[in-house]
């Protein structure tokens, strides 16, 4: 199976684009963009889900469809985890497993206090921290992509 980064990378080249053209038209940097399509763990720690958006659309499709389609299941449009949902499970997980805030953040690795108070920063987050934040709530990462 083709890793994440000859995905960006095929996705280009079936375009006909340069990499220049859709960094630019993504918005991000030229040399992150390069490193999408080279490096596979790029994809996870290096670049916002916000950046992971602006991208695959540049490249004609959605970040959900994209990694459905990696991990070989089915696209379904309709399922979706909002940032407000996900603070809320988050929220609710804590209290039904009877944990402080810090105990979870310790659990997942992450600190989530400015995310709790604010889900629009969950575009800021990378892709790891959606995976490790889901798995500890037992939700599909990819539902909650954009």
């Amino acid at each position: 199976m083709e890793g994440i980064a000859e995905q960006f990378r095929g996705l280009r080249q079936a375009m006909g684009k340069r990499i220049d053209e859709i960094a630019i038209e993504a918005g991000v940097e030229i040399a992150n963009y390069c490193d999408l399509e080279s490096i596979d763990d790029e994809f996870e720690d290096a670049i916002s889900i916000e950046d992971v958006e602006k991208v695959c659309k540049a490249l004609g499709t959605s970040a959900r469809e994209l990694c459905r389609k990696m991990n070989g299941t089915k696209f379904d449009g309709a399922k979706r985890i909002l940032p407000d949902d996900l603070a809320g499970a988050i929220r609710l997980h804590i209290v039904s497993a009877g944990l402080s805030l810090p105990e979870f953040e310790e659990a997942v690795g992450w600190e989530l206090e400015a995310f709790l108070a604010n889900p629009t920063r969950y575009w800021h987050g990378n892709i790891r921290w959606l995976k490790d934040i889901c798995a500890a709530l037992g939700l599909d990462w990819i539902d909650a992509l954009p």
